[in-house]
């Protein structure tokens, strides 16, 4: 059907995957953004000769340069065919080329719109392509920065004194955007240059900390201006100097921005905030439905408790921190209130609101519970009985090192009816045997239970009733796991509980939905009751104890595990169990034991969990490849080997020459196995001369 369409309508569609956003494209970070591309969009140009003519003018509209052999690919495509560069409108480089990028080929691109400009140029350079490049009359928009981030050398204000130069024949400039490397090192010549520029009306300096007045009252000298944006590190409140309501009661053309990563305050004019209420107030009357009853609210006409369930579940993302959990320095009162979770200001402001906004705030906040006291755990429970829709509220349980006895524990969770995940970690050290609440999860809470994270103290603690020296307490392991019929996640760290003989229903559907097990610390007796009982939705395994602890367990249930995180000294004979393994996971205590005696021919992903520090670093995953490339028979299908939190790939031409790791992908990928960084990026090949 393709060839019966117009080539307008084709072009369409095939420019999404060609063109560069503006985001993309106008970055100015410290390190480029397009140095993490693993793809190309040109694949596209490739499937017919109708799709390359229709799609090479989306293709060539932005021209990203940061290698050499891009440059040489770029002048050979335009000294073959110069009308590709009446194409190019936005034009972004990254370093000096101009051994090929000459004045002839900058020459044919005439209509460039947009440039991104390096000035982080070295003494030794001749950067006459740039010099050529910012001569264009055409610029709209100049971006500047700066990845190296060197001192200031004799070509580097040579470079700039170009650039101030051409500020001045720019007829069209009307954006100027500077990086946080580069906006210091352009000098006063150049700000008094924009000053004059009649056609400017937004700049955009990324400055980290508010710059000195003399930097931007030079600008706001401009009357074409209509918008300063600062890109800070910090909030507009700790800034100080230059105040800015002051200045635009007398100056009312210009609009002042401060962005931050954790606010924006926009200050604009008297005029400008005039006619920006005018377009709100004409947006909010089209908004408003036609009603004769002024006091017209909405969900009149239905019940109190529905209109309160949909208020909670609104209010639920209003109340909740927007960047993920709040760090740990925040503290408020005692409460029930998860506060790493809750925004507490902002449910504090809501509950004054109304009465059916303050039952439906209270839902909201405990939503997630964190209780700090059994004092605390009482009056919840005495609230809950008190308003019984309390109980369907509750998702989340945190405790974390409390100390209180057994019977609030026990009667929380039998009021809570959908519970979804539960965290007990350091709690209730020299009580060990008050934690006997633990009966109680599978029968309270198991029906809808999906997260369970259990964390004590070490073995060896002291009893402050008999003051003696208690080595662990013993719980029936029915009677603990025996109700979690939900529970996809178990997180076990506890040495002090053991666990009895017991015999186990044939009925029992305890642990049946398990996904995933977690042990950091755990008896013998644990392994034992989890190798008798089935697990037939067990996929992932994470062991972090000497692995003959777990032997008889991957003995029983290897055959369904499909990703292993294995801790030190695992045999053959555990890899053996694991028919069906499919990732495995080796921390930095693993030594090359593994690679050059084990055997796994299942196995398709390896994510090695070492450390990039220390003296011989480098080495030990020298050796590790070493051993993969020697026994490749050992591992037949392995396609894949991650290093998770590490960054490996260079970012740029020059690094990468210095870079270790690109010999270890390149001789992996010759047996088909993939080197893969933290985000899942392979070592894509740049184009090479000749």
């Amino acid at each position: 059907m393709a060839h019966r369409l117009a080539d307008e309508l084709l072009k369409d569609i095939l420019a999404p995957p060609l063109l560069v956003s503006d985001a993309l494209f106008c970055n100015t970070d410290d390190v480029s953004p397009f140095s993490r591309v693993d793809s190309s969009a040109s694949d596209v140009l490739l499937v017919c000769k109708r799709w390359l003519r229709v799609a090479t003018p989306c293709l060539y509209e932005t021209v990203v340069i940061r290698s050499t052999a891009q440059a040489h690919a770029l002048r050979a495509a335009l000294t073959r065919n110069p009308q590709f560069g009446t194409y190019v409108r936005r034009f972004r480089i990254e370093n000096t080329y101009a051994t090929y990028l000459n004045t002839k080929i900058i020459a044919t691109m005439p209509n460039i719109r947009e440039l991104v400009l390096p000035i982080g140029v070295m003494a030794a350079d001749r950067p006459t392509d740039l010099y050529a490049l910012v001569a264009n009359p055409k610029i709209e928009h100049f971006l500047v920065v700066d990845y190296r981030s060197r001192g200031c050398n004799v070509t580097r204000r040579k470079l700039l004194s170009k650039a101030i130069d051409a500020v001045a024949t720019w007829k069209s400039l009307k954006r100027v955007t500077s990086s946080e490397n580069s906006w210091n090192k352009l000098g006063d010549k150049f700000w008094d240059a924009l000053a004059v520029c009649r056609t400017l009306h937004t700049v955009q300096i990324a400055c980290g900390w508010l710059p000195t007045q003399m930097d931007y009252r030079r600008i706001l000298t401009n009357a074409s201006l209509k918008q300063l944006a600062f890109v800070t590190r910090v909030d507009y409140s700790h800034f100080g100097g230059f105040d800015v309501e002051q200045w635009q009661k007398a100056n009312g053309t210009c609009c002042i921005t401060f962005k931050s990563p954790s606010s924006t305050v926009l200050l604009s004019s008297y005029a400008e905030s005039e006619a920006r209420q005018e377009r709100v107030s004409e947006l909010a009357s089209a908004a408003i439905i036609a009603s004769p009853n002024p006091y017209w609210q909405p969900m009149a006409s239905a019940d109190p408790e529905t209109r309160i369930n949909i208020w909670t579940r609104i209010l639920a993302f209003g109340v909740e921190h927007t960047n993920g959990l709040a760090p740990f320095r925040v503290r408020h009162g005692p409460s029930w209130i998860n506060y790493q979770r809750v925004n507490i200001n902002v449910a504090q402001n809501t509950v004054l609101l109304s009465k059916e906004l303050s039952v439906a705030t209270i839902r909201a906040v405990s939503q997630h519970l964190a209780p700090s006291t059994g004092q605390i755990m009482r009056d919840f429970c005495s609230m809950m009985k008190r308003y019984p829709a309390l109980q369907r509220v509750p998702q989340t349980l945190t405790m974390i090192c409390v100390n209180t006895d057994d019977d609030p524990v026990q009667a929380m969770l039998e009021l809570l009816q959908e519970l979804e995940s539960a965290v007990f970690r350091g709690s209730w050290i020299g009580q060990l045997d008050s934690i006997k609440w633990l009966t109680a999860i599978g029968p309270s809470v198991g029906h809808s239970l999906r997260q369970l994270e259990l964390e004590l103290p070490k073995p060896t603690s002291w009893d402050r009733q008999t003051g003696e020296v208690s080595k662990g307490v013993t719980l029936d392991p029915v009677a603990v796991f025996g109700g979690l019929e939900a529970l996809q996640e178990l997180v076990w760290s506890c040495d002090p509980l053991h666990f009895s003989e017991a015999s186990i229903p044939k009925n029992m559907k305890g642990l049946c939905r398990l996904k995933k097990l977690t042990v950091t610390r755990g008896h013998q007796s644990l392994f034992k009751f989890l190798s008798e009982i089935p697990l037939p939705a067990l996929e992932e395994f994470i062991l972090t104890l000497a692995a003959k602890r777990a032997h008889k367990f991957l003995q029983s249930h290897g055959a369904v595990i499909r990703k292993f995180t294995a801790p030190s000294a695992t045999t053959q004979e555990d890899f053996d169990s694991l028919s069906h393994l499919q990732e495995l996971k080796l921390s930095c205590e693993n030594t090359m034991q593994f690679f050059s005696s084990i055997h796994c021919s299942s196995m398709t992903k390896l994510m090695l969990m070492w450390p990039t520090s220390g003296s011989n670093w480098i080495g030990r995953y020298s050796s590790a490849f070493g051993f993969i490339l020697a026994r490749r028979a050992s591992f037949p299908n392995l396609r894949e080997i991650w290093l998770p939190g590490h960054q490996i790939w260079p970012t740029s031409e020059r690094d990468e020459k210095k870079n270790s790791w690109i010999p270890h992908s390149e001789s992996l990928a010759s047996v088909n196995i993939a080197l893969k960084d933290a985000n899942g990026r392979v070592w894509r090949q740049r184009l090479k001369i000749e």
